[in-house]
C-alpha cells in the first residue's frame, strides 16, 4: 500500500481554510503522516505599495497575522494529529517546491485558485506545480467540497508507450488510486482512452503487425490495461493487500476531448493521473494534451510524477 509520510497543505492566503484543512487532516490520520502547512507571503504587492524602509516591519507583522490565523485554525486537531506551520515570504510556487526539496514531503495538497473569466480551473501557481513539483501534487476543486464515492485512475497504456518510465508511472497511479480508493470506500476507476484513428506511432513500432485492423489494435490496448491491474494486484499480494477489481472504461477518441468527458458523465470527484510529456527536457512534464484536458476538468486532480523526475526549481541556498 502506497502510504504517505509527510504531508505539506499550502495554505490559501485568504478566505476559511477550515475545508482545506480538515481535509488534509483526515488523509494525514490515516496515513499516519506529519502535517505541515506551508503559507507563502508573496512581496510583489509589498514591494508596489510599501516604502522600502517599511518592508520589513510590514512582512513581520503580516507573518504575525497569518501564524495567528493558523494556530487559531488547528487548534481543533492539535490533540490527534501533529501539525507543524512554515511561515515563508517569496514567491509560493517556488516556495512550495523548495519545502519539498528541503523536508521531503511525498504529498502537496493546494485548493485550486479562483476561475477567471475562461472558468480554467487551474491558475499560474497550480500548473507551475504541476509542472515543476517532485512529489506528488492534489488540486482540490474550489466547488467540490464533499468527497463523492468516484476515483478514477488515468492511465496511458498506448502502443507506443514501450518504454518502462510510463510503464512505471501507469503503476504508480494505479497504486495510489486503489490505496485511495480502500481507505475512503471510494468507487475504483480505471480509464485509459484508445487513440487509433490518428495514432501516428502504431505503424512504426518493429514489434506489431503493420496490417492490424481497429479491433486488433483496440484488443492490445486492452491487454495492456488487463496486464496492468494483473501487475499491480501482484505487487499488492505480496504486500498483504487485497486485489483491485475497478471499473475499466475504454473509450475511443482523443484524450483531450474524451477523458473530460468521460469523468463529466462518471461524476467523478478525483482523477488521479500522469502528466508527463515525452520530451527528454528535465522539468518539462506537461505536453499540451495533458494541459488541455487539465484546464477541462471541475474535479479534484491528483497529478503524479514519472520515476526519476528531477524539478528545475533549486533548493534555497543555506547561509
Amino acid at each position: 500500500m502506497k502510504r504517505f509520510n509527510s504531508i505539506l497543505l499550502v495554505g490559501a492566503p485568504e478566505g476559511d481554510p477550515t475545508p482545506e484543512l480538515a481535509q488534509a487532516v483526515a488523509l494525514a490520520h490515516q496515513h499516519q503522516a506529519h502535517l505541515t502547512i506551508l503559507d507563502v507571503i508573496t512581496t510583489n504587492p509589498i514591494g508596489t505599495l510599501y516604502p522600502e524602509a517599511a518592508r520589513a516591519e510590514v512582512i513581520d507583522a503580516l507573518v504575525s497575522r497569518h501564524w495567528s490565523r493558523w494556530e487559531a485554525a488547528i487548534a481543533p486537531y492539535r490533540a490527534s494529529t501533529p501539525i507543524t506551520i512554515e511561515i515563508r515570504v517569496g514567491v509560493r510556487f517556488i516556495e512550495v517546491i523548495r519545502a519539498v526539496l528541503a523536508q521531503q514531503h511525498d504529498l502537496v495538497i493546494k485548493t485550486a485558485e479562483a476561475p477567471d473569466w475562461m472558468q480554467r480551473l487551474f491558475g499560474s501557481d497550480d500548473m507551475h506545480l504541476l509542472r515543476k513539483c517532485p512529489c506528488p501534487v492534489w488540486i482540490l476543486s474550489p466547488w467540490l467540497r464533499q468527497p463523492a464515492p468516484i476515483l478514477v485512475a488515468a492511465v496511458d497504456v498506448s502502443l507506443a508507450a514501450d518504454d518502462p518510465e510510463p510503464t512505471g508511472l501507469n503503476r504508480q497511479i494505479v497504486q495510489l488510486a486503489s490505496t485511495l480508493a480502500q481507505q475512503h470506500g471510494w468507487e475504483l476507476h480505471l480509464l485509459h482512452v484508445v487513440e487509433i484513428d490518428d495514432n501516428p506511432f502504431w505503424p512504426h513500432i518493429p514489434s506489431l503487425p503493420q496490417a492490424l485492423s481497429s479491433d486488433q489494435l483496440f484488443g492490445l490496448h486492452q491487454q495492456r490495461v488487463s496486464d496492468l491491474v494483473s501487475a499491480v494486484n501482484g505487487l499488492r499480494m505480496r504486500q498483504g493487500e487485497p486485489a483491485i477489481t475497478p471499473v475499466i472504461h475504454l473509450p475511443v477518441g482523443s484524450a483531450r476531448q474524451t477523458l473530460p468527458q468521460c469523468l463529466r458523465e462518471l461524476d467523478a470527484q478525483l482523477i488521479v493521473m500522469g502528466t508527463v510529456a515525452r520530451t527528454g527536457l528535465p522539468g518539462f512534464i506537461i505536453g499540451n494534451t495533458a494541459e488541455s484536458i487539465l484546464e477541462q476538468l471541475a474535479c479534484s486532480v491528483l497529478a503524479v510524477k514519472p520515476p526519476g523526475f528531477v524539478s528545475p526549481v533549486q533548493p534555497a541556498h543555506l547561509p
